[in-house]
């Protein structure tokens, strides 16, 4: 299954998500490349869930644009989603979370690491 866009239903309605690849993982590095989806990311490892519309507004993004930023993180396995009702949660995924070391300041891929914690250089 790994690599596949499955389902998975939750008490509160339906949970999206990708596994995280084992072995390449240009899908991730690609969906964090981004400094939009490497900020949702951020958010989202400080906060643990937020609303796609509370997202948006935190970037200054559109809307539909986030979704779409939302769409390749699902994708690449680091965000998994919920609906409720007319509301979209979004939260980091099980498998994403597995990678993180130092409390959840770095990310190993397992060819690289990255820190979310230290600021970009210019």
């Amino acid at each position: 299954m790994d690599g596949e866009i499955c389902s998975m239903e939750k008490a509160t309605g339906s949970w999206y998500k990708r596994t995280m690849p084992d072995a390449d993982c240009s899908d991730v590095l690609k969906a964090l490349s981004d400094e939009t989806r490497w900020g949702v990311v951020k958010i989202l490892l400080e906060e643990g869930r937020a609303k796609v519309t509370d997202l948006a507004g935190r970037l200054s993004v559109p809307q539909p644009t986030m979704s779409k930023h939302l769409r390749m993180l699902r994708e690449a396995g680091i965000v998994v989603s919920e609906k409720e009702r007319t509301i979209v949660w979004c939260e980091v995924s099980p498998d994403f979370t597995q990678r993180l070391r130092d409390g959840k300041q770095m990310l190993d891929m397992g060819c690289c690491t990255f820190r979310f914690d230290k600021p970009k250089k210019n």
